[in-house]
């Protein structure tokens, strides 16, 4: 018996790296699979849809289902879960792990590549979450859906405006689809993994054993217990999966200073007192 026997999970981003990962254990668990994955180059341009196709071969054909929707689409969302249903009759998870890194400095940025980037990583979260809440709802069943964030959507990153703004929505978002869907028993988490793959590859270029450290499987365990029934309690909450380490991201609020010269700030004072804040 497995964690997840019974429950079909669409994973989209999962013929590679993490979401490759996450497919190759949530099998392990019992779960049907759906393997969505365009197959784009690392800055989302392109398409492969062998690179879906393998990774359902690699779980097992009888469990699993290739799909190389666009989920970036109104259209390829609707795609993605009209075929999920038809094989399976229902889906009960969802782990949004789709993205790409295309980017420049805010003064080269151009109004196409912020487009592309903001449609392939937040937009595509919100029709994806709100496909599944339709589905689960519809069917008054409870769920687990978990999207992905970053590091630099929280703290920002030099020549990644977009990719944070994106990341940084993501959080936005699913934090209220939490509150607005825990009525309905479904959980709305979001992952901030650090892994060794294609895409970051390059940023651990002088990081000995970087591969072996940040093995994309530590982050597929996490997310096989945010999707199974034993975290159904946890909703809203941020987590950060660095290797073997996981950290909750909560937000903070400093205590506060009240003006002492009136009711009112002037600027001198808040030049005066700053470091108090």
């Amino acid at each position: 018996m497995g964690i997840l026997d019974g429950k079909v999970v669409i994973i989209t981003g999962a013929g590679r790296g993490l979401g490759r990962a996450y497919a190759l254990e949530f099998a392990k668990h019992g779960a049907k699979l759906v393997i969505n994955d365009r197959g784009t180059e690392p800055n989302g341009i392109g398409h492969d849809a062998a690179v879906a196709a393998a990774v359902a071969s690699e779980v097992g054909l009888d469990i699993a289902l290739a799909n190389d929707d666009d989920v970036s689409t109104r259209a390829g969302v609707d795609a993605l879960m009209a075929a999920a249903l038809a094989r399976f009759g229902q889906v009960d998870v969802l782990v949004h792990n789709a993205g790409f890194v295309r980017d420049a400095a805010i003064l080269d940025l151009d109004d196409e590549t912020w487009t592309a980037s903001i449609n392939g990583l937040l937009t595509s979260t919100y029709m994806m979450v709100q496909a599944v809440a339709k589905h689960l709802i519809s069917r008054n069943a409870p769920g687990q859906i978990l999207a992905t964030t970053s590091l630099i959507g929280i703290h920002g990153g030099a020549g990644l405006p977009t990719y944070a703004a994106a990341k940084a929505g993501i959080i936005g978002y699913c934090k209220s689809a939490s509150m607005e869907l825990k009525p309905h028993g479904i959980a709305v988490n979001v992952l901030s993994p650090l892994a060794y793959t294609r895409l970051t590859a390059p940023m651990f270029a002088d990081v000995p054993n970087a591969a072996d450290l940040l093995k994309p499987e530590s982050i597929a365990d996490v997310a096989v217990y945010l999707a199974s029934p034993l975290a159904s309690n946890i909703t809203g909450t941020v987590v950060d999966v660095q290797g073997p380490r996981v950290a909750l991201i909560r937000s903070t609020q400093a205590e506060g200073v009240v003006a002492s010269r009136g009711p009112r700030w002037t600027p001198e004072e808040l030049h005066e007192r700053w470091s108090e804040f």
